[in-house]
């Protein structure tokens, strides 16, 4: 059988020969029962249920700009010539372990800005990154303030700009009533990633 966890990534469930997970769990401890659940234990650490375990943000943005043929390639250069300490550390090989959440424009959504000019403003890397975790899949578990509610998130950037999340009827997260997230949720062990249509200015 397939589930798919809290986090929404499918388990692919095998019970023969062995117990497995995703091909290369065994469990070892097998149905504890408890109140209101029930437990298996495995014996691989760390977890390979969680495919970005290991991986910096850094490694994440550049997988994902090449799975998506270098459709991100303008925005990581910009990051890449910021003169900001915060996006310096974002974009350390080994992670910078500081939870972040990145919203990356696309190439495309770079080539509508009106003013060319703004892409030398150092500043304008930093209203894409906001400091935490935030996954759509984990809305739920994000505690009241930053959450207005199960559909609405307001977030604040590193260059000090309010971003106002909301699910619309069509199921897409809509930024500040324009920019849409094409792509959500691509994890790292130390932050998330989400590709948007257009620029946050």
């Amino acid at each position: 059988m397939v589930l798919t966890s809290v986090a929404g990534y499918p388990l692919e469930i095998q019970v023969t020969p062995e117990f497995r997970v995703n091909n290369v769990t065994i469990v070892t401890t097998e149905n504890i029962h408890f109140k209101n659940g029930i437990y298996h234990g495995f014996i691989r650490y760390p977890n390979p249920l969680v495919p970005w375990i290991g991986k910096s943000l850094l490694q994440v943005l550049l997988e994902t700009n090449d799975r998506r043929n270098g459709d991100l390639s303008n925005f990581l250069a910009l990051l890449e010539a910021s003169p900001a300490s915060d996006l310096k550390d974002l974009l350390q090989e080994q992670g910078n372990r500081k939870a972040t959440t990145i919203f990356v424009p696309t190439n495309e959504a770079l080539s509508r800005l009106l003013d060319p000019a703004l892409l030398a403003d150092p500043t304008f890397p930093l209203n894409h990154v906001v400091t935490g975790n935030f996954a759509r899949r984990c809305w739920r578990t994000i505690p009241t303030g930053t959450k207005l509610s199960d559909t609405e998130l307001r977030l604040e950037s590193q260059a000090g700009k309010i971003l106002d999340l909301k699910i619309n009827r069509l199921d897409s997260v809509i930024i500040n009533g324009e920019v849409t997230i094409i792509q959500e949720d691509v994890f790292s062990e130390d932050g998330i990633v989400h590709v948007i249509d257009r620029p946050l200015l």
